[in-house]
This record gives C-alpha cells, sequence and structure tokens, in this order.
C-alpha cells in the first residue's frame, strides 16, 4: 500500500551527536548476534579486516577492534578488497557478503564459504547456487525467511543493474536454513534494476530505489509500486492525477454491482491531488535503511556525495527531515552508504575514505 504522505516541519537536532570514527576504506557494514554473548555486534568490512566496532560504555560507538580472525580464508579465495556489501542473515545464520562474481558468508565461527557464484562471472546466469553466475554482486538485503535480493551488474539495463535473488530452502519445521541454495533474476518491469535497496521487515518487501525520485515496493509476483515519491516527471505526474480524479468523478451508479446495496458506502469521486502530491517530495534517492525494531526507513536524499539530507519515512506514512548533515568533502561523487546500528545509532561511510560518520539520538 502507497505511503499516506505527510511532509512535516524538519526536525532538526534528532541525532543529539554526531562523530567520526576512524575507518581505513569503509566498503560495507553488517550487525550480527555476537557468538560470545549473542548481543549485536557491527562488522565494518574495511582495509584491515572484518572489524568489529566498539561500543563504550556510553552507548557510543568509538572505535574498531582488530580484525576477525578468518578461518578458511585462503581455501575459499575470499578477498577483502572484492566485497561490496555486507548483511546478516537470520535465516542461515551467517553474515553474507557480495563479492563481484559470488556470495560468500561467514559463520558464528569465523569461517569464511563460498555459498554462490564463482571466480569466472562475465555473465548473467540462473540455476543451483553453485552453477549461478554474476556479472558484478554489489548490494544485498536478505529477508530472514530464506531469500537474500542482490543488485547485480546487467549492460542491458536501462541503469546498468538487475535484481536477482539467493534462495535458500528451510529445514524441517522451520528451523533454519537448509543450505540447498539455488539463484534466479527477479524481473520488476521497465527494464531497470535497483540502485539502492533495504528489505523492511515491517512491511515484508523489498523497498528499492532506481537513481530517482520514488521509493519503490517489491509486492507478490513481480509487481512494483510507488511507496513513496514518483519517478515520472512533474508534468506527467500531474497529467496522471488529473486522469485518475476524472475517471473516478465519471463513474456511475452501474458500475455497482447492486446499487441499493452499494449506495450508502459508495467512495466519493476522488479530487484532483493537490500540487504537493503531484511532485515528489524526493529530489535523489542515494541510500536506503530499514529499521526493523522502530519500523522507520531511512533515507539518504540528495545529489551530491558531499551534502545530503537525511529523512525518515516512518510507519505511519510520515516522512520527515530529520537532518541535513556534511557527509564529504565538496565537489565528491562518491554516493553515501547507510546503516542502522543497534541502540537507535545510524551509521554514513563511503564517502569519506578513512572515516565512517556515527549519529547518535
Amino acid at each position: 500500500m502507497r505511503a499516506s504522505l505527510q511532509l512535516r516541519t524538519p526536525t532538526t537536532g534528532y541525532f543529539q551527536k554526531q562523530h567520526a570514527v576512524a575507518v581505513p576504506g569503509a566498503a560495507a557494514l553488517a550487525v550480527r548476534p555476537n557468538p560470545v554473548d549473542g548481543k549485536a555486534q557491527p562488522l565494518v568490512v574495511c582495509h584491515l579486516g572484518i572489524c568489529p566496532l566498539h561500543l563504550n560504555d556510553a552507548q557510543d560507538y568509538v572505535r574498531l577492534e582488530p580484525p576477525l580472525t578468518l578461518r578458511n580464508h585462503n581455501a575459499s579465495k575470499f578477498n577483502i578488497r572484492n566485497v561490496h556489501d555486507a548483511a546478516y542473515d537470520h535465516h542461515s545464520g551467517l553474515v553474507l557478503f557480495t563479492h563481484g562474481s559470488a556470495i560468500f558468508g561467514l559463520d558464528c565461527a569465523n569461517r569464511v564459504t563460498q555459498v554462490a557464484g564463482d571466480d569466472e562471472g562475465g555473465l548473467i546466469f540462473d540455476g543451483p547456487a553453485a552453477e549461478a553466475r554474476f556479472v558484478g554482486a554489489q548490494r544485498l538485503a536478505p529477508d530472514g525467511r530464506g531469500v537474500t535480493y542482490i543488485r547485480d551488474r546487467d549492460s542491458g539495463s536501462r541503469n546498468g543493474f538487475c535484481l536477482r535473488a539467493l534462495y535458500e530452502a528451510t529445514l524441517p519445521h522451520g528451523s533454519g536454513g537448509s543450505g540447498d541454495r539455488a539463484v534466479v533474476t527477479v524481473h520488476i518491469g521497465g527494464n531497470v534494476g535497483p540502485h539502492a535497496m533495504t528489505y523492511d521487515r515491517r512491511r515484508r518487501s523489498l523497498l528499492f530505489a532506481t537513481r530517482g525520485r520514488a521509493v519503490h515496493e517489491l509486492l507478490s509476483y513481480g509487481i512494483t509500486q510507488e511507496l513513496l515519491g514518483t519517478d515520472e516527471p512533474p508534468a506527467a505526474a500531474a497529467r496522471t492525477g488529473a486522469a485518475a480524479a476524472a475517471a473516478s468523478a465519471s463513474s456511475s451508479p452501474s458500475d455497482y454491482s447492486d446499487d441499493e446495496a452499494y449506495d450508502s458506502g459508495r467512495p466519493t469521486p476522488a479530487a484532483t491531488p493537490p500540487p504537493d502530491r503531484l511532485a515528489s517530495p524526493l529530489t535523489n534517492v542515494q541510500a536506503l535503511a530499514a529499521d526493523a525494531d522502530s519500523g522507520n526507513v531511512y533515507i539518504l536524499d540528495g545529489t551530491t556525495g558531499s551534502r545530503t539530507m537525511l529523512r525518515v519515512l516512518r510507519p505511519d506514512g510520515s516522512l520527515d527531515t530529520l537532518d541535513e548533515p556534511r557527509i564529504g568533502p565538496a565537489g565528491s561523487s562518491r554516493w553515501p552508504r547507510l546503516a542502522v546500528l543497534p541502540y537507535g545509532h545510524l551509521a554514513v561511510y563511503g564517502v569519506s575514505g578513512h572515516e565512517m560518520m556515527v549519529l547518535t539520538p
């Protein structure tokens, strides 16, 4: 269902503290249960390796801890420099990594294994995980129930991306992943793929943007809808809204199967949407991150890698502007990344090559 948009006054200062954590070449961030005590453990993939993010007594993330000692690292051909994204999958219990032409997993014993794809790449091929091929897997979003959505490179699409899905069969009685996996291409129409994406566990659907002014929601059977904003040009959006209003106004009682029974409950004709609903409230979606605890979906909305707007789409459909942070040097062309950390923190990274921004409420 499309968000019932309510634009609110910018909430300046929602995040009370903003500080930098020294991270050389941050490429990905994932949060898994700590194998020792079960508490949330953020892991940052950077030039040092896969490093836990240290949380001090004041509930602030202040520094990196030494990198994990990986098992099976050499035999698996896992290379930190090839990692583009990471996410924890509740279904398999693995931290999954996009690794160009392959997908890797890290278990609770810090053992690395290849779960899909191979070292060849170069083409898109669906099938059993060991036989599947990726051109350049870069982003992923697990749903926690056996499906992990993957953004792959595709020179044949209009924006250079396509959507793939890694499926894992479930053990009897729903007791977790079986290890049997396959990869398929998910066709979402429009000959485009996701640029930014996140899985929203509250809505139980994938949310994505295609380098535009809208957040789309993936429904069943590959059907998509614009959840927030629109990718249509303003003039086209106005014509669409006016046409919908005219069609509704011209509907007659004969449109109903039982005029008498439905007369009192018949919906009134829709008026032409106001101008602020015809124009997209978004400028250019750069990154998305869904918070499973609050149901909020955080959005970085901007046109440069130096300044952006941090916005939040709340479960009730309202859209707030939380902050307008400076996230990188002037003139930067690198797009930012966004991740939700435990205890209400947010991390912005990918623009500065030597630091990660942590926002604390």
